[in-house]
């Protein structure tokens, strides 16, 4: 069951799903990871959409938020968290390190490790 917060997201992520846009991004990713087929601008789009309706999601819910859409299966939810962060990067501290490895050492692939790395740990980085 999807977090409180990021629930009315699924819907919108679900009605624009393309299963043969899915398969070859699966293939792409080596068969790591399941896909909606969203692309990437439509992704943003919906996510930037869904956030200024919704607003962002508390500093008191982030970890669990994060590790939530973490373990859903598809990775546009993955590049979702990565977003969150991305927009939230001037907020996190160094304790917030511990989330960010998390999410690096878990479901662990190029397209969220260089931007969890990059982004977020950089940007933590530089501020403290």
């Amino acid at each position: 069951m999807p977090h409180p917060y990021y629930a009315p997201l699924v819907p919108r992520l679900e009605a624009v799903a393309d299963p043969i846009r899915a398969a070859n991004m699966k293939k792409y990713m080596k068969d790591h990871f399941e896909f909606y087929g969203i692309p990437t601008p439509l992704r943003r789009e919906i996510t930037r959409g869904f956030v200024k309706e919704y607003g962002m999601p508390g500093m008191d819910i982030l970890e669990e938020l994060c590790k939530s859409l973490w373990d859903e299966p598809e990775r546009e939810y993955q590049h979702t968290v990565i977003f969150l962060l991305n927009r939230m990067k001037e907020k996190l501290t160094p304790g917030h390190l511990h989330l960010i490895e998390y999410l690096i050492t878990h479901k662990s692939w190029w397209d969220t490790v260089d931007g969890l790395a990059g982004w977020i740990v950089g940007e933590i980085m530089k501020n403290h």
